[in-house]
């Protein structure tokens, strides 16, 4: 049946052409996916600063449930992603770094301190600087820092710095530097320049050293340290120390990390990005192939139909069910094969692009490589074929079953009704669909709304397999007005789309795909971010906000505006997350929750959260403030006691003070600052809000605000509306991947649609040539298409419309608290509008073309 394929696919190649640039376009966006998912579980950032140390040994991030009853190893309860990390360094004991020096091979264990200083010159931090720390001096060697000139620092103001920050700065050895860690810039005597091994310094910070009893001072975490650096002994393996270290040490909360992964301990937020990647690739990876199944399914069961004399003729002469399956399968594959191999290069580059637009908006570092390997070309190649398969198998069966009297017909009559298992499988998933609305609605947390983000894929599915009940639905509905409003055009539309309700089922099914999903992402988008929004403008009373370019400020700052005239509250927050373990259909799970930890007294006088019970007021000591998400997914209320860990993974007790609703703009738990002291790993305030005294001279505490800030390099003075929290911030910056996801729907819809309709318009031919032979006018036959195209229209953007509002509006009740989700005012031009073009584009200009032929010669046209 090869054979008869390859001929097959040589005579009618018009009719595979959807299925051909459906799966190439499957395969270059899977090749891309392979790619930047390779390169997630492969990246992550190099080390600059560690690069000199064999092993390197660093508190473990990733948080983990405790273990199963009667298990012995905890397990997680999610894949390795962002959400389910701990936000801040986890630091090992300093006692650590006798217990590694003990280890066999070991040549030196170097304890590392890391803490932000800056380098002031005319009251700004050094310009072109964006990263820069203080160290030890003892941890120089762990690049390894060598001394160009002067000696190692000593006293408590003597400072080396390297030798590219030096030439910024304009500083050599015996120079008076200004360096600002925990306060105002205070002078330090530069006693050294140091360079690594290779330039005058690291590409991506800048390195002070100080004495290792002032750097343990400044840390401001006596006791523990950041990380081990361990230079390992002449001939002796990094990798296989490492494994050895690991057994020595014989603790979870620790990891040996050896290679690249050593940066991981010299960049932890950047090494949470490459699992953004993992999950962004894997997530468009799936939805591009479920796309390409209804695509490829509805392109090659179109492509059966129209050969249903053929098939049928087949069957006469003694071809089997099974041959006839064998053969179409065969024709898939053969184009699947090509089209599969074709798509890779273009997923190649589609994947350095996609990699430069993540960087450049901070979604992944810039730092992050591409692995390129034959493992992600190969890969689509298998699942195109994959895909074609699944398709051909599904529409071969249908094509085996036809009977061998049907070559005698002149006209093919389509079958009514759909497949028994089709039917129940549709039922159930709009079943399920039902449920999970009814459930979202009424639970009402951003856990069911996220749950209810993912219902247009499960819509889209059920209508994909019941298309031709829902088909034949529409044309009841639809076809009255047009056979009594529209005259015999319309009438003809009316009939033509009753009697062929499986072709119009093909068409619509990509379009509702299209409509829904646009509908449903931009809208799920639209409306977390308004409600973010929303929630940060309604909860923040204050009048003016200090901020830094630095990365930070120090709690003093707070301190300091709370003493200007007319400043009545001074409230310094950090944003940091806690994990709290729980358990699920009585298996433990982790609930990981965005955390704000507030500084100073007066916080309500700075912010208000919708506090439902209790009161900000008392937040100190152990208390802590939860969101009504929080506090009804832990089962506590005001007095309740919950035990926690805190974004360095220390276990702490805290108690219910408060429980709050506005939590888009500040997370689900909001902690005194004292209680994360010594738990961060700047301890640096993100900003400082301020609000002003009832009656107090505004403009001049505002200019004593501008003065003091002055005293901190890179802090400055903006209002308060122009601030945006981190959530609002990574709101806007995920926007783009949500409009490339849209976009590339779109696309896929667009192909899929036009050759969809430019097959089931052309193959009309003889159908209109009758229609002419019979004195219907060319304009009337366009106006009859032009008819069916707008029915096609009105039922894709209704259908789909249903399909979004039973995604939205549970989302929407879910997290804003109202039935009417955000939906960008030009979607409801654009969403439409789009699907009108793809439609009447793709029935007009066939239809044009076939009209072309005289009617005496168009009728005798083969089938």
């Amino acid at each position: 049946m090869l054979s008869l394929s390859l001929r097959t696919l040589r005579t009618r190649a018009g009719g595979f052409v959807g299925a051909f640039v459906a799966l190439l376009l499957a395969s270059a966006v899977v090749t891309a996916c392979g790619v930047l998912l390779e390169s997630g579980i492969r990246g992550g950032p190099r080390p600059e600063r560690l690069a000199g140390a064999d092993v390197v040994i660093t508190g473990d991030r990733q948080a983990k449930a405790p273990p199963v009853v009667g298990g012995d190893e905890p397990e997680l309860t999610e894949p390795d992603l962002p959400d389910q990390r701990f936000a801040e360094v986890v630091r090992p004991e300093a006692a650590v770094v006798e217990r590694v020096r003990a280890v066999p091979g070991v040549r030196a264990a170097v304890p590392d301190l890391s803490f932000p200083a800056h380098v002031v010159v005319d009251g700004q931090p050094v310009a072109g600087v964006e990263r820069s720390l203080g160290h030890g001096w003892d941890s120089a060697q762990l690049t390894p820092f060598t001394l160009r000139a002067g000696r190692a620092p000593a006293a408590e103001d003597e400072v080396v710095v390297d030798a590219a920050l030096a030439a910024r700065a304009r500083l050599g050895v015996g120079d008076q530097a200004r360096i600002q860690v925990d306060g105002e810039p205070r002078p330090h005597r530069v006693v050294g320049i140091v360079a690594p091994p290779a330039g005058d310094g690291l590409e991506r910070q800048a390195a002070l050293f100080f004495a290792p009893s002032t750097a343990e001072r400044l840390a401001g975490h006596a006791g523990w340290v950041d990380a081990v650096g361990v230079l390992a002994a002449p001939g002796t393996d990094g990798e296989r120390l490492g494994e050895r270290i690991a057994q020595a040490l014989h603790d979870d909360r620790l990891v040996a990390l050896v290679g690249d992964d050593r940066g991981q301990a010299e960049f932890p937020r950047e090494a949470d990005r490459p699992s953004l990647l993992i999950l962004v690739s894997t997530q468009f990876g799936v939805i591009v192939v479920l796309v390409a199944v209804f695509v490829v399914a509805g392109t090659l069961a179109l492509s059966v139909r129209h050969r249903h004399r053929e098939m049928a003729l087949l069957r006469a002469i003694g071809a089997t069910p099974r041959q006839v399956l064998r053969m179409v399968t065969g024709e898939a594959l053969v184009v699947a094969s090509l089209a599969s191999v074709l798509g890779t290069a273009p997923g190649m580059a589609l994947a350095a692009w996609a990699r430069d637009e993540m960087a450049a908006r901070e979604l992944v570092g810039i730092e992050t490589p591409l692995s390129l390997s034959p493992l992600p070309a190969l890969a689509a190649v298998v699942v195109g074929m994959l895909t074609a398969a699944l398709a051909a198998l599904s529409a071969g069966r249908r094509a085996g079953r036809v009977r061998p009297t049907e070559a005698l017909r002149e006209a093919a009559v389509e079958p009514v009704g759909i497949g028994r298992g089709r039917r129940i499988a549709g039922s159930v998933l709009l079943g399920l669909t039902g449920v999970l609305v009814v459930v979202t609605v009424a639970v009402r947390n951003k856990e069911m709304a996220a749950v209810a983000a993912q219902t247009v894929l499960l819509l889209v599915i059920a209508i994909a397999l019941l298309g031709p009940a829902v088909a034949r639905g529409i044309t009841a509905l639809l076809g009255w007005p047009l056979r009594t409003m529209f005259g015999a055009t319309g009438y003809l539309a009316a009939e033509n789309t009753r009697a062929n309700t499986r072709r119009l089922a093909s068409v619509i099914t990509p379009l509702v795909l299209c409509v829904g999903f646009a509908a449903a992402v931009l809208g799920v988008q639209a409306t977390a971010l308004t409600t973010a929004e929303r929630d940060q403008a309604a909860s923040s009373r204050a009048d003016q906000v200090l901020v830094s370019t630095t990365g930070g400020l120090p709690p003093t700052v707070a301190e300091a505006a709370r003493r200007v005239p007319g400043v009545v509250a001074a409230t310094g927050t950090a944003r940091t997350n806690i994990v709290v373990e729980g358990t699920s259909a009585f298996d433990p799970v982790l609930h990981t929750y965005d955390a704000t930890a507030l500084g100073g007294p007066g916080v309500e006088a700075t912010l208000d959260l919708d506090v439902r019970s209790g009161r900000l007021a008392d937040l100190g000591g152990d208390g802590v403030a939860l969101s009504v998400d929080a506090a009804g997914t832990l089962d506590a209320a005001v007095g309740d006691r919950v035990t926690v860990k805190l974004g360095d993974n220390t276990p702490a007790e805290l108690r219910v003070v408060a429980v709050y609703d506005r939590s888009a703009g500040f997370g689900d738990a909001v902690l005194p600052r004292e209680r994360v002291a010594g738990h961060t790993t700047t301890g640096l305030d993100d900003a400082v809000l301020i609000r002003f005294a009832e009656g107090a001279d505004r403009s001049a505490a505002a200019a004593a605000l501008r003065e003091l800030s002055s005293r901190y390099a890179g802090a400055h003075l903006v209002d308060a509306v122009t601030t945006q929290t981190e959530q609002v911030r990574a709101l806007r910056q995920s926007a783009w991947l949500n409009l490339l996801l849209v976009a590339m729907i779109i696309a896929y819809t667009a192909v899929a649609v036009v050759t969809t309709l430019a097959m089931a318009t052309s193959d009309r031919a003889r159908e209109f040539a009758l229609l002419r032979l019979v004195g219907t006018t060319r304009s009337q036959v366009l106006r009859m298409v032009r008819w069916e195209g707008l029915l096609v229209v009105v039922a894709s953007v209704g259908l789909g419309a249903l399909v979004a509002a039973a995604t939205l509006v549970p989302f929407s009740l879910s997290l804003a608290g109202s039935a009417l989700p955000a939906l960008p005012p030009l979607a409801y031009l654009l969403i439409p509008g789009g699907a009108a073009a793809l439609a009447l584009l793709g029935t007009l200009f066939p239809a044009r073309l076939a009209l072309r032929t005289h009617p005496a010669d168009a009728i005798g046209t083969k089938e």
